[in-house]
């Protein structure tokens, strides 16, 4: 599961209201994955995401902890590199997965 540490939710999670207002969404857990994900695929988004994290009192260690995670899960989404736990975990349809990182083989 994509987990959002709770001093960074509690700074977007108005920006969340509001995108979950404008394009119906229900669901939280998916909208804010549709906020991050969305604001690092713009152009200059990971220094748009940094400074609103930061001038909302979100501590440098934990943005920049964040923004690594995120940006290596969405290197993954973009290229289809999936594990097998990850596969399970985030109930992954096999049609997304084009290389499986998982190196273990049985003997």
């Amino acid at each position: 599961m994509f987990e959002i540490p709770p001093p960074i939710f509690n700074a977007i999670k108005l920006d969340i209201a509001v995108l979950m207002r404008v394009s119906k969404i229900t669901d939280t857990q998916d909208a804010v994955c549709i906020f991050i994900f969305g604001m690092l695929s713009e152009e200059n988004g990971v220094k748009l995401l940094y400074n609103s994290l930061a001038h909302r009192g979100v501590s440098e260690k934990l943005i920049h902890s964040f923004l690594d995670y995120c940006l290596k899960m969405k290197y993954k989404l973009d290229r289809g590199l999936w594990s097998w736990f990850e596969i399970e975990e985030f109930d992954i349809p096999i049609d997304d997965v084009k290389i499986c990182t998982t190196k273990y083989e049985l003997p």
